[in-house]
């Protein structure tokens, strides 16, 4: 299970450091990175496992080829996927149309963070304000009610 929160830098080239509690928890030397398929935007890395599993869903059957809301989410997740190899030191590089996706910058601060089947890739301003939205009060007690009823 993907937990924690870890601010890492990425390097001129575009590469960030996996930090080793996560990559082992991965437990793949490869993975898949993509823009995160709900309207949040940053990026999520899965290992190839989870990656085919949500490909199924959105596949589904075969008249999801006609549905405009398969389309929109193979668009989405499915098609800007970029399948990543760690390298020795434990380093990926995120490709430049999945970092200007999420306003992520080369040599800045950026944030990793495991959400129990995925890591989400986050600009670090952009996560902070997305906490402070996670922080209401009145936010997290609709979301309460409407999960646990």
């Amino acid at each position: 299970m993907l937990t924690g929160t870890y601010t890492v830098s990425i390097d001129e080239k575009g590469r960030i450091l996996v930090p080793s509690r996560l990559r082992n928890q991965i437990n793949s030397t490869t993975v898949f990175v993509t823009k995160s398929p709900n309207s949040s935007v940053c990026l999520q890395m899965l290992t190839p496992e989870e990656f085919k599993s949500k490909v199924d869903l959105i596949m589904g059957d075969k008249r999801s080829a006609f549905s405009s809301a398969s389309n929109v989410l193979q668009m989405r997740f499915i098609t800007p996927a970029e399948e990543m190899s760690f390298d020795k030191a434990g380093r990926i590089m995120l490709p430049q149309s999945l970092r200007t996706f999420a306003s992520i910058e080369l040599k800045s601060e950026i944030v990793l963070a495991g959400v129990v089947n995925r890591i989400e890739i986050w600009n670090k301003k952009t996560w902070e304000n997305y906490q402070a939205l996670s922080n209401d009060p009145e936010a997290i007690d609709k979301a309460s009610r409407e999960i646990f009823g």
